[in-house]
């Protein structure tokens, strides 16, 4: 699914107090002054006035000023609304300011706090509040007197504005400084708020069509320096409103199609843009369709936005409230007839790209009646994981469309589908087995036990490797037995599912097999399933730190394996190095903890972890420029400054 974010869009914040009455016309909201230390925090957020807390009067002097500063106060709902947070050094002395770090993987940064209220008071409803991100580049500039700090912030991707009216908006930023609640919030009446009124008016059609023409010609970007005010530029998600959804639609009738109009239609929340999704759907430029059939997924009863299916990684953002929303809004059951359809014409397209599509589009609505079109996908997606190289920095692997349509069997079979009583292509074979696997071995077919053994000779390593995923344990006694081959195996994606298989069994008889895959593995995902299974086998503490400190020699695998040792570390912090390991500091390092292993063996087998502080512990175990971060204390071991 496409979800347009501009990920290094600049953010805009608004924080004058006492302002007089709204007018459209008034000037940049004026700035607010706030008194504050180097490093304590802002003014106490219990009091009105900007008045330092106590421990740091001492320090007096430094004088900061927020302030907002709107593109415009009068705006077309459908505009990108945009407005410059400033930070100025009203003082004498320098201080810093921290930002960034919140933006990566989310629709904006996230250290902004932002409120609009209507006229009546009513809170507008924030689009996106999962705070989903994962992390980001940060900088903490310092400020030296009459220099300033901007951020453009794009006022839509914090407040989904329904109707026209004049809204109160308040905006604040941490800034980096201390004074938040225990839940990372901002307090109500701290210094760092601040705000402005913007007036908002639905346009006419031709308004509309003036505001999407302007849009057309503004740049697609910010374009903007770290602390520098954005340019004006387009976004078309803002034009999020019914009155836009004609305009939208006759900027596709091209023979590419327009890319930018789409993403408008697809954050239209009603019927008549989903209908026009279906149709695009179908668009004779296939680039262009497969970005509508995205745009039209984000829409569908996903089932695990109803907590039937759970997400695909770890670190895959579902965006669960903006989807919700769409449905509630956007999707009527009329629909899925026409859904289906398409999903059949995707999942005979023989590309990764369109099968998964259809998959997930029957997952979302497909019938029993589709498991056949399933099973024609998996035929070829099965066999077509024989040409792909594993996916990296990512597990579970998506294999190529595999993981879309195996969700997709999952819901069918939910729904009533039965699986195939006699398989035998590689999409039958995985639909019998995700059918029947997870089932307890009493009500599993008779003929399961003997199918899935032949099944972990099959040619396909990833038929294998479904067949160990999907069978739960207790394992047969004969497949248990293959195990330790499977282990060995050249996929390394069937040594994982080997390795989950012998984790779940606890037998002693792999710790052997065990130890002797942590001495080859190098991928980095089989070395934490390793270390899972030698832990759940009770392999010896000093022996299996043993066979991560012979592993730190190799330059390229130093990293990995001291990150098993930090498990000996009793920390609970953060930690970090900002160098890289050569081979001659790889080769101390495995030399200093074979020693510390063998003098500490009796320890380690003990479970005793070593803390800071502990004599035992010396900073020559840990690489050059490693530290231990800790809270309120100078980071461990010291280092000089370059």
């Amino acid at each position: 699914m496409k979800n347009v974010v501009l990920l290094f869009a600049a953010i805009f914040v608004c924080l004058p107090a006492c302002q007089p009455a709204f007018s459209p016309d008034r000037p940049g909201a004026r700035a607010q002054p706030v008194e504050r230390q180097g490093a304590g925090p802002a003014a106490s957020p219990t009091r009105a006035k900007t008045v330092l807390p106590a421990q740091a009067i001492r320090r007096q002097g430094r004088q900061v000023c927020v302030s907002l500063h709107p593109l415009k106060r009068r705006w077309w709902l459908g505009e990108n609304i945009l407005i410059h947070f400033q930070v100025k050094n009203c003082g004498t002395l320098p201080f810093k300011v921290s930002f960034g770090g919140d933006y990566r993987g989310a629709s904006r940064h996230l250290r902004f706090k932002v409120r609009a209220t209507d006229q009546k008071g009513k809170r507008v409803a924030d689009p996106d509040p999962t705070g989903f991100n994962m992390g980001g580049m940060s900088s903490s500039p310092e400020l030296k007197p009459g220099e300033s700090f901007f951020h453009t912030l794009p006022l839509a991707r914090y407040a989904r504005f329904e109707k026209a009216g004049v809204y109160r908006v308040r905006i604040a930023h941490d800034l980096g400084w201390k004074g938040l609640t225990s839940k990372g919030q901002i307090p109500a009446t701290d210094p760092r708020w601040a705000e402005t009124r913007l007036q908002l008016r639905m346009p006419t059609p031709g308004q509309a069509a003036q505001v999407v023409q302007k849009m057309a010609a503004l740049p697609t970007d910010p374009n903007t320096s770290f602390g520098k005010k954005s340019r004006n530029y387009a976004d078309f998600t803002s034009l999020r409103y019914p009155v836009y959804l004609p305009i939208l639609l006759r900027r596709t009738q091209t023979p590419k199609g327009d890319l930018q109009a789409l993403w408008g239609i697809s954050q239209i929340p009603t019927p008549a843009a989903t209908a026009a999704l279906l149709k695009l759907a179908r668009h004779p430029n296939q680039k262009f369709a497969q970005q509508a059939v995205g745009s039209l997924s984000y829409r569908l009863p996903d089932p695990l936005l109803q907590g039937k299916l759970g997400p695909r990684n770890p670190f895959f953002n579902c965006k669960v409230p903006q989807r919700l929303y769409l449905v509630k809004r956007a999707w009527r059951a009329r629909f899925a007839p026409a859904v289906r359809a398409l999903a059949r014409q995707l999942l005979a397209a023989r590309a990764i790209a369109p099968v998964r599509s259809g998959a997930f589009l029957l997952e979302a609505v497909g019938t029993r009646a589709e498991l056949l079109a399933l099973i024609k996908g998996l035929d070829w997606a099965v066999a077509h994981t024989q040409k792909l190289a594993p996916e990296t920095r990512l597990y579970p692997r998506p294999r190529g469309a595999c993981q879309e349509l195996l969700r997709a069997v999952r819901m069918v079979l939910a729904r009533g589908a039965v699986a195939p009583r006699r398989p035998r292509t590689p999409g039958e074979i995985v639909v019998y087995v995700a059918a029947w696997g997870p089932k307890p071995v009493s009500q599993r077919p008779a003929q399961y036990a003997r199918l899935a053994l032949g099944w972990l000779s099959h040619s396909i390593d990833y038929l294998r490797e479904l067949v160990l995923t999907f069978t739960q344990p207790p394992l047969p006694r004969r497949m248990l037995r293959r195990l330790s081959q499977l282990l060995k195996s050249k996929s390394v994606d069937l040594q994982i599912a080997a390795c989950k298989a012998v984790t779940q069994s606890k037998q002693p008889r792999f710790r052997r097999v065990v130890l002797q895959q942590i001495a080859r593995a190098k991928e980095s995902f089989f070395i934490g399933y390793l270390t899972q299974a030698a832990l759940a086998l009770k392999i010896p503490r000093d022996q299996l730190a043993l066979a991560w400190a012979k592993r730190l020699s190799d330059p390229k695998m130093t990293r990995r394996f001291f990150s098993q040792l930090r498990l000996l570390i009793d920390h609970q912090g953060g930690s970090g190095m900002d160098a890289k390991i050569d081979r001659t500091e790889a080769r101390r390092l495995q030399r200093r903890w074979l020693r510390f292993i063998q003098k500490q063996s009796a320890a380690i087998r003990a479970g005793q972890r070593f803390g800071i502080g502990d004599p035992r512990l010396t900073p020559d175990l840990l690489p050059k420029s490693y530290q231990f971060y800790r809270a309120g204390k100078p980071p461990w071991p010291p280092r000089p400054r370059p």
